[in-house]
């Protein structure tokens, strides 16, 4: 058994695709070159203790017990509890806040997924075993979500997506600026309060969502002919469905149209549900 374990695994951008690819459209979405770390060192014990930014845990086999900020990964542990018969500490440390939406909970469940396995089963899991043990803790979590996050945690660089499907991984470095608005908005929220929309008004709804399809699929071509103004004019024309869909804000179009008239910078919308 190893000493110490450690895994990373990269936070994210969506890039296109936000809310059709909860309806089967493709997404389009972005590994960032900011990484989550997760350290795993085996105890002799049955306790098993977190340290992490977000709390600090503690508990033991077949009690881990629960904290609010910290319910990504006690699943994920969860996960396993048949398979881990002594206890371990386990130490995650994150270069930004789970507060500017790189999709940080994604990035979590999947390092903590990979040192899991790795200590576990003595080699790390393959992607798509990867892939489908955090999809399941962040659904069980989270309720719902696209898994687009989880995605770009796995296979990294820039990944074709549809909901539970890897359809094309681009392991490209293409140049993204993100900017802060001061706040983000909880996914299950933003979802909720899209899905009462929709009740109101499907007509319109499923009209943009077939628009926000239609964004991806042209990003994606563009990502293939690798012509990155393809996909940034996507970016722009998918910014106008956000904007349709309620989801913008004084902040963020104070941004976006701060942004718009520089040189050489274009593809600007906002990212995320």
């Amino acid at each position: 058994m190893e000493e110490q374990l450690q895994v990373s695994a990269p936070g994210s951008l969506m890039l296109l695709g936000e809310h059709a690819v909860l309806r089967g459209d493709s997404a389009l979405v972005a590994a960032i070159n900011q990484r989550i770390r997760v350290e795993l060192t085996p105890n002799q014990d049955a306790q098993i203790q977190i340290h992490s930014a977000l709390g600090e845990h503690i508990g033991c086999l077949g009690a881990i017990g629960d904290h609010p900020k910290l319910r990504f990964v006690l699943a994920a542990i969860g996960a396993y509890e048949q398979s881990i018969t002594i206890g371990f500490n386990l130490r995650i440390s994150a270069p930004f806040s789970d507060q500017v939406g790189f999709g940080s909970s994604a990035a979590v469940s999947v390092a903590v997924h990979g040192a899991l396995l790795r200590w576990i089963e003595g080699a790390m899991p393959t992607q798509e075993h990867l892939f489908r043990q955090a999809l399941a803790t962040m659904r069980s979590v989270q309720g719902r979500g696209s898994g687009a996050d989880i995605a770009a945690s796995v296979y990294g660089g820039v990944v074709a997506y549809r909901m539970d499907a890897i359809d094309e991984v681009f392991p490209i470095a293409t140049p993204i600026s993100a900017i802060y608005c001061g706040y983000k908005c909880a996914t299950p929220e933003v979802l909720a309060r899209m899905e009462e929309a929709y009740t109101q008004d499907p007509t319109h709804y499923d009209t943009l969502y077939k628009r926000i399809g239609a964004c991806a699929a042209q990003g994606i071509r563009g990502l293939r002919a690798g012509d990155l103004q393809e996909v940034a004019r996507a970016m722009e024309s998918q910014q106008t469905c956000m904007v349709e869909l309620g989801l913008n804000t004084a902040e963020l179009d104070e941004i976006v149209a701060a942004i718009q008239p520089l040189n050489g910078l274009s593809g600007t919308k906002i990212s995320g549900s």
